[in-house]
């Protein structure tokens, strides 16, 4: 869903007019932030869930999906690459990898109490 998102002419067309309306009023930026933000958070407590570490090889798949599907914009009728698109989502993914950090050492926090 998200790729569909990033990389659609129109992403906005299925929510204008519905319930998901007021979608389109947010800042460009806080929406790539807090997409990535989401999905690295998702991804990350899956892959430390799964293998009680998350390898850099993961975090360095993450961010290539983000800078990738940022630079297949520029393919896409309508879209255009945007920098600022680009720091917005390695941020999310910033954000991200620190919840899942906190949320292992408030963990072991608790445990050891």
């Amino acid at each position: 869903m998200l790729s569909w998102a990033l990389l659609s002419p129109d992403p906005f067309a299925r929510v204008r007019g519905g319930p998901l309306g007021w979608v389109k009023t947010v800042n460009d930026l806080i929406l790539h932030c807090g997409a990535f933000c989401v999905l690295s958070t998702i991804v990350f407590s899956f892959s430390f869930r799964l293998l009680r570490t998350i390898p850099l090889t993961i975090i360095v798949s993450v961010v290539t999906y983000a800078f990738a599907t940022e630079l297949l914009q520029s393919a896409v009728p309508g879209r255009t690459t945007d920098p600022a698109d680009a720091l917005a989502n390695f941020f999310g993914i910033l954000t991200g990898l620190a919840v899942v950090h906190g949320s292992i050492l408030f963990s072991r926090q608790t445990i050891q109490d």
